[in-house]
């Protein structure tokens, strides 16, 4: 369902795949990062409980921040990650 990661004074939040920031410049640098961690390395292991907490883990992981709240994912959350580990090619 959602998870909050807290990356010095700022917070954000992680849900259906998304990051949402008071901050807009670390929102953007959160969902890149992603995106990129995703398509390098195919992201959180599918077999994960919590599709978004492992996400948010690496994320918190990268910055330096920490988890500072964790709501139980819903039973569509792990289509989110599986659309996005698909391969796409440029031509």
């Amino acid at each position: 369902m959602g998870v909050m990661i807290r990356v010095d004074s700022r917070k954000a939040f992680l849900r259906d795949g998304v990051w949402k920031a008071a901050d807009p410049n670390l929102e953007e640098l959160l969902n890149r990062l992603t995106e990129d961690w995703i398509r390098t390395s195919g992201g959180p292991p599918l077999h994960s409980r919590n599709l978004e907490l492992s996400v948010a883990e690496e994320m918190a992981r990268r910055f330096g921040g920490r988890i500072a709240s964790v709501v139980p994912p819903s039973s569509a959350t792990a289509s989110h990650y599986l659309s996005r580990r698909q391969m796409s090619f440029d031509f």
